[in-house]
């Protein structure tokens, strides 16, 4: 998730959402952004005004993928007031794919995508 700003109240809703109770075994990263990668250019890297980014992953513990889904779900539900948008380097598994480019950068990558890979080898 890339939140625009971290507010102090749903940090605590997700922290609630992924501690002790949470039947899933979760770990919680955020990393402040900013910086020289927060300066636009002319790549692929999509919102890079949003102040964090935030990382919930779950590793497989014997929960199941739907419980493991369900958290992510309402994770995104805490964020959702104040994201940006969702970055590709941490979309795992087999999990949502939407979302991770702003629209004018996604029609780009999948025209490059047709014309150098077809067969979709290197994207799935």
């Amino acid at each position: 998730m890339v939140p625009d700003d971290l507010e102090p109240a749903r940090a605590r809703e997700l922290a609630a959402l992924t501690g002790p109770d949470d039947p899933t075994m979760s770990v919680v990263q955020i990393d402040h952004l900013g910086g020289a990668p927060a300066k636009e250019q002319a790549n692929a890297v999509p919102f890079r005004s949003a102040r964090h980014l935030v990382r919930v992953l779950n590793p497989p513990d014997g929960t199941g993928m739907d419980a493991v889904r369900t958290l992510h779900a309402r994770a995104f539900e805490v964020r959702e007031p104040r994201m940006s948008g969702r970055s590709a380097h941490c979309a795992f598994g087999g999990g949502e794919r939407r979302g991770l480019h702003e629209p004018e950068t996604q029609k780009r990558l999948a025209g490059l995508r047709s014309l150098y890979d077809p067969a979709s080898l290197f994207c799935g």
